[in-house]
C-alpha cells in the first residue's frame, strides 16, 4: 500500500526535519526512518536541520519542541514523527501535495482563498487513537487547499501527545483527537466539516 501510494508522487516535495542531538540523542533514528523512504522515492528531498548548528532556524520557523518536521509550502507541520496511525495519511497527504490536489471541494476552497486573517489548526492526536487519522487528513486537506488555491492563510500543526506531554499539558486532554483553532479549543473528536469550516471563517474575516 505504502509503495503503490507513493508512486503517484509527481511534483517534488521538501521535507525538513528539526532535531536537538544535545536534547534528545536518539532523534537521529527519527531521521533515519525518513531517509528510508526518501531514499527510495527521488521526489522526497530531506533536509536536516539540528540546533546546534542551525539555531537561527529554528528560531525562524518558530520549531519549541523535537522532532519537528515541515512539509515546506503546504503550511503543515509535524511536531512528532507521524508513525503508528498516522502514517498512511501522511503519506496520502505527501501524495495531496505532490500532485496540486487537496480533495477539497470548491465551494470550501472559495471559502477558504477569502480568508484574511491567519488561522493557525494545531491537531492534538496520540498513538492509541484510530479515530485521530480522519481528523489530521481533514486538517492537511484544509492547509493544503489554502495554500494551492487561496492565500496560504490556513497552517496546520500536527502533535503527537505520547511524545509532547509537557508541550499539551495546558488542555484537558480526556479525549483525543483535540482540535484547537487560533488557541481556543474548538472540537473534541471528528468534527463536522461544514462546522470546522464555519469556525475557521468566522475566525478568519
Amino acid at each position: 500500500m505504502l509503495k503503490r501510494e507513493l508512486e503517484r508522487l509527481k511534483d517534488p516535495i521538501e521535507l525538513v526535519i528539526f532535531l536537538d542531538p544535545q536534547k534528545d540523542p536518539d532523534s537521529f533514528s527519527v531521521y533515519e526512518y525518513l531517509n528510508v523512504i526518501a531514499t527510495n522515492y527521488p521526489k522526497l528531498h530531506l533536509k536536516l536541520i539540528t540546533k546546534n548548528v542551525y539555531p537561527d532556524l529554528f528560531e525562524q520557523n518558530q520549531i519549541k519542541e523535537v522532532p519537528t518536521l515541515l512539509i515546506e509550502g503546504s503550511g503543515i507541520q509535524y511536531t512528532g514523527i507521524p508513525a503508528g496511525p498516522e502514517a498512511m495519511v501522511f503519506i496520502q497527504t505527501l501524495v495531496m501535495k505532490s500532485t496540486a490536489n487537496s480533495g477539497i471541494g470548491e465551494v470550501i476552497s472559495r471559502i477558504l482563498a477569502s480568508l484574511t486573517k491567519n488561522i493557525r489548526i494545531r491537531t492534538i492526536v496520540t498513538t492509541q487513537c484510530t479515530i485521530c487519522p480522519l481528523a489530521v487528513k481533514i486538517g492537511n486537506m484544509l492547509s493544503i487547499e489554502s495554500t494551492l488555491n487561496g492565500n496560504g492563510k490556513v497552517a496546520h500543526e500536527i502533535i503527537n501527545a505520547s511524545e509532547h506531554e509537557t508541550y499539551v499539558s495546558n488542555y484537558d486532554l480526556s479525549a483525543v483527537p483535540l482540535i484547537i483553532i487560533n488557541d481556543e479549543v474548538a472540537f473534541n473528536g471528528i468534527p463536522d466539516v461544514d462546522q470546522y469550516v464555519r469556525k475557521i471563517t468566522e475566525l478568519g474575516k
